[in-house]
């Protein structure tokens, strides 16, 4: 009874996916496709194309084409992308709508393909006329233009994240393969996008015009994957009509068997002797092994580039020039002209087979150069000890490799008395280290003849392309300088001993350290355009602050750069008077006494609510650490992140504005709100403030909340959090700095709501101040400073101002500029300006 119940709700729920599942089922049964061959398939008259639905006048094809499998393997994928995806989409886009979308996507998607098909046909184009007369049954069509259409429906992060992979596989058959099922899907879910907005009614369409770092790495990161496995689908689908299909040249040739060879050959030397033996030295395992080299090299750079490896980056430009450079010398571009055109030739073959070829090289080189004009969203280099380790492995694995294969070359060639030269052998010994068609313009001498012999020759190039790979594997796992990484423990060590409530943020990513002569005190700082900018407050024990200024000072000068103290607090600033330094607010910190905290208050009221509220929801508060968490939350908390940046059209901020980057340090601690089902409707990180090294405080650093998550999330995790830190005896928490915020004056800031914007202090105007006042105008739109400002004021904190000190004035406009470039490092002055009129208006 409790199954049946329960299919009366999956049918409810999912009509179309359970009547497609059924249909695909059925039809295999009866069709008998699974079991059949291709003969019986073309016998049932089910499939579309040119043949069958226009010349045969077979209309009915072009919706049978839907719903039948062309055999076992298609049917398996068909079957599962029915239930997985199309169950995805209908729970998005309901019944309805994904009936509707499905039929317009698929019999749009072959009836435009077949239309293609007709118009290429009649122009004489390779693809239309070598696939006019194949039939396809293709239920995935359909499927993905359902799929793509329910896009509209998701999330800006799921969006974003399906249209990018979906897109890219569907190029990447489109490209590679070129099947006609290939094209019909591509077209379906290119109707799929548009048709999703239509049924949205437009409410999801965003702009990405500031997609946000860690977005832009992963699409360049996919782009590469891409180019890395498109070979293998043409190696696989070897149609010879997509437009890169001849990229799998560079990787292949034809197979000839080297014991045939050599048993013919005996001890004659002649030049088809030669040729052969040159070809078969090429195959068997270990050729095939090495064609798969470039794809495997570029795998792992791609996984770099999604880290912002540097050296990842350098690899795939690397690899993807050196595949542009093969494929010049694979296809003989420069003899390609003088050949064509040959009689009967059309103007449009010419077109597409010069095209074809030229392609095959401007891929890999077109691609090597957008990494290289993004290089700067790859920022985290290896240390120099790291790369050099990386030199001298793989030069010696090289050299001692290469004087194996040379020695058993030698050895072979004295045994079988063939005379030859010194450079032949040498280029011989190079040929396993690299791809077949390399060499394929220059005699080389042949490989060995005993089994020893063939088994050095086959597997010297593939063995040292496995240690290649994996020392990269290496570098790129630990890119992170030995030198940051000793003075960030140091600063991690000296930040126990004080660093104030915002010292923390010392330990993040892009910081440089300045260590005092007693090794007592850290200053981090960044340098950007020619400006040392500090994060806030010298770490260490508390006295001698203007010594501590003084020596950093002077350590800038040595470095012709301008030293400048940002978000640094009020018991600074006598020091900065003595050395006669300028100062500006650009910041208010909002912080709690737990101490005098009072949940039952009335100044506590709002958040007591939000306390009860999520109580009534089954919500629930857990104090953790990312180390401690469930692979689920861990996948949870990077799609809230992802969510919240990907549905804005801003970049995010840095510097002193941490990000889900960050969560990851085991010192930081994270507040969750976790429903019964266990799904996290909001995260808070703190950072620990020490003194002598004991924890006294946290600070509030990164707050997200899910979609859809219980009303006043926010509120009930920061309440939480002040009532688990007053129970856990800690002295203050901070809610961290606001930069280009003021403190609310007046009416009290208790009794102020979210987005409630009450009077502030008006400070003496200065030609800074009031760039600052202009800037916080035109920013408040898109990061709500003020609003956040008055959100925290009902927390009922008491304020402490930060404040900037620079010794020149005459330095502001560069200071200004590096100040913006540390809070937006992706954006240019161009696009900063564009940013604020788009604000502005």
């Amino acid at each position: 009874m409790k199954f049946i119940s329960r299919a009366s709700v999956v049918l409810r729920t999912y009509p179309v996916t359970v009547s497609v599942t059924i249909l695909l089922i059925m039809t295999a049964i009866v069709t008998g496709n699974l079991t059949q061959g291709a003969a019986h398939l073309s016998s049932l008259d089910l499939g579309a194309g040119i043949t069958s639905t226009l010349q045969d006048q077979r209309w009915w094809t072009i919706l049978t084409d839907l719903f039948v499998a062309h055999d076992l393997t298609q049917f398996i994928i068909d079957l599962i992308a029915s239930i997985v995806l199309l169950g995805v989409a209908e729970r998005l886009l309901k019944p309805l709508r994904t009936a509707l979308a499905f039929l317009i996507t698929g019999l749009l998607g072959v009836g435009l393909g077949i239309t293609l098909q007709v118009l290429g046909t009649a122009a004489g184009e390779w693809w239309a006329t070598g696939t006019r007369t194949l039939e396809t049954l293709d239920p995935l069509t359909p499927v993905v233009g359902v799929l793509l259409t329910a896009t509209a429906y998701m999330s800006t992060l799921w969006r974003r994240r399906v249209r990018v992979v979906a897109i890219a596989a569907l190029l990447v058959f489109v490209l590679y393969s070129g099947a006609p099922s290939d094209i019909y899907r591509l077209i379906a879910a290119g109707i799929g996008i548009p048709l999703g907005w239509l049924l949205a009614r437009g409410k999801t369409r965003r702009s990405l015009e500031h997609s946000p770092r860690l977005v832009r790495r992963r699409l360049l990161a996919t782009m590469t994957a891409v180019t890395a496995v498109g070979p293998v689908i043409a190696l696989t689908q070897p149609s010879g009509l997509a437009p890169f299909s001849l990229v799998s040249g560079i990787i292949s040739g034809n197979v000839v068997s080297a014991s045939t060879v050599l048993e013919q050959c005996g001890q004659l030397v002649h030049s088809a002797c030669t040729k052969s033996l040159l070809l078969a030295s090429g195959h068997g395992t270990g050729g095939v092994a090495m064609a798969f080299v470039p794809i495997a090299v570029l795998l792992v750079a791609a996984w770099g580039l999604g880290r912002g490896r540097r050296f990842g980056l350098s690899l795939a430009i690397v690899v993807n020039v050196a595949l542009a450079i093969l494929s010049f010398i694979a296809f003989n571009i420069l003899s390609l002209f003088s050949d064509l055109p040959e009689p009967g030739w059309s103007t449009l073959s010419v077109v597409e087979l010069v095209g074809s070829t030229l392609l095959a090289v401007a891929l890999p080189l077109a691609v090597a150069v957008v990494l290289f004009l993004n290089r700067s969203y790859f920022p985290i280099r290896s240390s120099g000890h790291q790369i050099r380790r990386f030199a001298v492995v793989i030069s010696l694995s090289f050299a001692v490799l290469f004087t194996v294969t040379l020695v058993t070359l030698v050895i072979g060639a004295a045994s079988t008395n063939r005379g030859e030269s010194s450079w032949a052998l040498i280029w011989t010994s190079l040929k396993p280290f690299v791809p077949l068609h390399l060499f394929g313009w220059v005699h080389v001498a042949h490989q060995p003849a005993f089994a020893i012999g063939l088994l050095i020759f086959h597997w010297a190039g593939p063995l040292f392309w496995v240690i290649f790979v994996i020392g990269c594997i290496y570098v790129l796992a630990n890119a992170k300088s030995e030198t940051l990484v000793r003075d960030q423990r140091r600063v991690r060590e000296i930040l126990k001993t004080g660093g104030g409530s915002l010292g923390f943020m010392a330990t993040w990513p892009g910081n440089n350290y300045w260590f005092s002569p007693d090794g007592k005190v850290a200053i981090a700082y960044r340098v950007i355009n020619g400006v040392a900018l500090t994060v806030s407050d010298p770490i260490g024990a508390a006295g001698n602050d203007l010594q501590r200024i003084h020596e950093f000072s002077s350590f800038c000068d040595r470095h012709h750069w301008t030293p400048v103290f940002y978000s640094v607090h009020e018991h600074l600033l006598p020091a900065f008077e003595t050395l006669g330094w300028q100062k500006v607010a650009v910041g208010e910190e909002t912080l709690i006494d737990l101490a005098s905290l009072d949940i039952a208050s009335k100044a506590w009221q709002k958040v007591r609510h939000a306390l009860n509220r999520a109580a009534r929801e089954n919500v629930t508060t857990s104090w953790t650490r990312w180390p401690d968490l469930t692979p689920d939350q861990v996948s949870q908390i990077r799609g809230i992140s992802e969510g919240w940046v990907s549905a804005r059209d801003i970049p995010e901020m840095g510097f002193t504005l941490g990000t889900a980057a960050e969560l990851e340090d085991p010192d930081v601690r994270l507040m969750l709100a976790i429903d019964g089902d266990g799904r996290i409707h909001g995260i808070t990180s703190w950072l620990p403030n020490y003194r002598d090294g004991v924890v006294i405080g946290w600070t509030l650093d990164f707050m997200r909340r899910g979609e859809n998550s219980v009303n006043g999330v926010m509120e009930f995790l920061i309440g939480s959090a002040a009532l688990h830190m007053k129970e856990a005896g800690n002295a203050v928490m901070s809610l961290s700095g606001v930069p280009l915020a003021r403190k609310p004056q007046s009416p009290k800031s208790s009794d102020v709501g979210e987005g409630e914007i009450p009077p502030s202090a008006t400070p003496a105007s200065t030609t800074l101040t009031r760039l600052l006042d202009f800037l916080a105008q035109r920013l408040e739109p898109a990061y709500g400073f003020s609003s956040l400002m008055f959100f925290k004021a009902k927390f009922n904190p008491h304020y402490e101002t930060l404040y900037m000190a620079y010794p020149d004035p005459v330095a502001l406009p560069a200071i200004a500029i590096a100040v913006g470039r540390a809070y937006l490092p992706d954006v240019s002055a161009r696009k900063a300006l564009s940013m604020l009129r788009n604000l502005a208006g």
